[in-house]
C-alpha cells in the first residue's frame, strides 16, 4: 500500500466522501485592536535590513523595555527575535501596564508594509487581545469597531526654510504651510 492509499484509509475517503465531526472544543475568538501605529525607531534598529522578509500578517514580539533610559513604558518590537524599533511613546503607558501585570496576552502583527515610503512610514503594526467568541453572545456596536483596522495615511514631511509641504501618497492632495518664525527648520 502506497502512502497515498494508506492516508485515504486512514481517513476514510477510500470508500468515498466522509463528514468529519465538527468538535465543540473547538473555541473561535475575535480579534480586538487596542492600537495601530508605525513603528517608532524603525530605522535605528534591525528594521530596515529586515524589510525585505517582512510580510503582512507576520508575528511580532512585544518586549518590555522598563529601565529604558528615554521612556519607563518602552516597549520594543521584535521581528526574528531582533528589535526594528519601539510602540510609540505616546500610546505606551496602558500597554506596558498590561504587560507587566500579565493579566490579558497582547499580540502583535504587520498589518501594513509600504517598502517605498519613508523608513519610519515602512512598517504599521496593531496590537491586539483574543477574546473567545461565545454562542449567542452578539458584539455590541463599541465592540465591533475594535474588530477593524484602518488604513494608514502615508505621508513624507519634506522641509525647505520656513515652509514645510506634506505629500500624501493615497491621494494628489499636498498642504504647504508657513511655519511660525521660532519653529524655522535649517
Amino acid at each position: 500500500m502506497n502512502r497515498l492509499a494508506f492516508i485515504k484509509n486512514l481517513l476514510g475517503l477510500g470508500a468515498g466522501a466522509v463528514m468529519l465531526p465538527t468538535y465543540d472544543w473547538i473555541n473561535q475568538y475575535d480579534k480586538f485592536y487596542l492600537l495601530q501605529s508605525f513603528v517608532r525607531g524603525f530605522k535605528y534598529y534591525a528594521g530596515p535590513a529586515l524589510l525585505p522578509q517582512m510580510n503582512e500578517g507576520d508575528m511580532l514580539q512585544l518586549v518590555r523595555e522598563p529601565q529604558n533610559e528615554y521612556d519607563e513604558f518602552a516597549i520594543a518590537l521584535h521581528y526574528n527575535q531582533q528589535k526594528i524599533g519601539f510602540v510609540p511613546a505616546e500610546s505606551n503607558d496602558v500597554l506596558s501596564k498590561l504587560l507587566d501585570i500579565g493579566v490579558i496576552e497582547l499580540t502583535a502583527e504587520i498589518t501594513h508594509l509600504n517598502k517605498e515610503a519613508s523608513a519610519w512610514e515602512n512598517v504599521v503594526i496593531a496590537i491586539y487581545v483574543l477574546k473567545e467568541r461565545k454562542p449567542g453572545n452578539e458584539l455590541t456596536l463599541e465592540a465591533q469597531q475594535h474588530t477593524v483596522l484602518e488604513t494608514p495615511h502615508y505621508y513624507s514631511v519634506k522641509s525647505s526654510g520656513e515652509k514645510v509641504t506634506r505629500f500624501y501618497l493615497d491621494d494628489s492632495d499636498t498642504q504647504a504651510y508657513e511655519l511660525p518664525p521660532s519653529r524655522t527648520i535649517s
